[in-house]
């Protein structure tokens, strides 16, 4: 009988918790509120749009709350050659706005962050537009995985602080990556930059003295990959150098560089892919005013682990290119070789007597191959976007006329594998136990 209460409380207490979960799970649950029309969004929450929508003139979305997630699910915003596709700005600063998986087209700003803290831009698209993405007096906020295309600036940071711009492709816009004013701090990682028609990466507007605190690391630009930190300044990938200093190889292909008023400063690291005959202790980075007479930068370094070659004080305007000793240098360079590996599987046969015969053969055949091309990229010309100062007012809107440049990357490696399948000692094992096992039934039988 005591077993009998003791089984019926255990099972209250059962049904009890598991009322009380299934009731903070409907109570924790977030409702989510459709749009499918331009509007205002002033109160927390989580949005998702159902349906393209389109602006005429002006604006489409707005959202002057905080602690908001917006998600395009897959739509577009299509707009009348001005206004904000998608503004994000309030009466009070703004903190935890999320704005992902949404596609906005023509207009004066793609997507807007101003006066934002904590903020999260992910997963969109923005193209004809002055401005794709910006983020103005917005500080600590994420810029991933977007797309910018034939925009006058693909991605603008204007009195913006340690923000982080990451996995983003800026291409076939006038200015890809653009920071400019008081913005201090700002860390691009892992971005894609080409086919822009004036610069990949662009820094300007600083006071004379002033140190942006910029990093960028992993910049593709198509043609050549960099990491570099500076202040009024701008890099454009080029093509390989029409001549060498002598006795000396190209490794990969140029950097253009210039700078932007006075106070202007540039660390630069290029990547290279290993490549034989060419002695990597000697990897060094040289400059050219004009791509024609070359000059080895003093204090450049070359980290074979990482593949890189560096130095501060890079000379701007200025072509920069690898160079290394070519001929009896010593290289640790390896080309990743294709494999093609093929077996014969062994095979078992069991008779009364326990006969096994087991035949493995193995070939495997290398080939190494490297080869790294690139097209030569446009000649990169100067010149600062047109931009206005006042942070109320809209831009005006720029007619962008981008070639589509392809350029295709000098990193890439094939690598193919072929194996084939085998058996191990384990299998010829259990065809010893087989046999046996037969022998001795065979056995018994007679």
């Amino acid at each position: 009988m005591s077993n009998g209460r003791a089984i019926v409380g255990v099972l209250l207490v059962v049904v009890a918790l598991g009322s009380t979960t299934a009731s903070v799970g409907i109570a924790g649950a977030q409702s989510t509120t459709s749009i499918d029309s331009c509007t205002t969004i002033d109160s927390p929450g989580a949005y998702t749009l159902t349906s393209n929508l389109s602006a005429e003139s002006g604006d489409c979305l707005r959202i002057t709350a905080s602690h908001v997630t917006l998600d395009g699910n897959g739509h577009g915003i299509d707009g009348g050659s001005s206004g904000v596709g998608i503004e994000v700005a309030g009466s009070d600063r703004l903190s935890d706005v999320t704005v992902r998986g949404v596609h906005t087209e023509g207009f004066t700003r793609g997507i807007l962050f101003r006066n934002v803290d904590n903020g999260t831009i992910a997963d969109s698209t923005a193209t004809g537009a002055t401005e794709g993405i910006t983020l103005l007096s917005t500080d600590d906020t994420t810029v991933t995985e977007n797309t910018v295309r034939e925009n006058a600036l693909g991605i603008e940071l204007r009195k913006a602080s340690d923000n982080t711009i990451a996995d983003n492709t800026a291409n076939d816009n006038k200015y890809g990556l653009h920071i400019e004013r008081a913005s201090i701090g700002n860390r691009f990682v892992n971005d894609t930059a080409t086919g822009n028609s004036l610069w990949d990466f662009y820094s300007d507007r600083y006071e004379p003295g002033t140190d942006s605190q910029t990093t960028v690391k992993n910049l593709d630009m198509g043609a050549v990959t960099a990491d570099l930190s500076g202040t009024n300044v701008g890099v454009h990938a080029q093509g390989e150098p029409d001549s060498a200093p002598s006795g000396r190889t190209a490794v990969g292909t140029a950097v253009r560089t210039t700078d932007y008023g006075e106070g202007s400063n540039l660390s630069l690291s290029l990547h290279y892919d290993d490549a034989s005959g060419v002695d990597e202790s000697s990897l060094a980075l040289w400059s050219s005013p004009n791509g024609d007479s070359w000059s080895k930068l003093d204090g450049s370094t070359v980290n074979a682990e990482a593949n890189t070659v560096s130095a501060d004080g890079v000379p701007h305007p200025a072509t920069i290119e690898i160079f290394g000793r070519s001929g009896n240098g010593t290289s640790n360079a390896t080309a990743t070789a294709p494999q093609t590996a093929t077996a014969t599987a062994a095979t078992a046969t069991a008779t009364p007597t326990a006969m096994q015969t087991a035949t493995p053969t193995a070939t495997t055949t290398a080939t190494p191959t490297a080869t790294a091309t690139a097209p030569t990229a446009e000649s990169a010309t100067s010149g600062a976007a047109s931009t206005t100062d006042s942070e109320a007012t809209p831009l005006a809107a720029e007619t962008t006329a981008v070639a589509n440049a392809s350029e295709t990357s000098a990193n890439g490696t094939t690598t193919s594998s072929t194996i084939g399948p085998g058996f191990g000692p384990a299998v010829g094992l259990l065809a010893l136990c087989v046999a046996g096992l037969l022998a001795v039934r065979f056995g018994r039988r007679r």
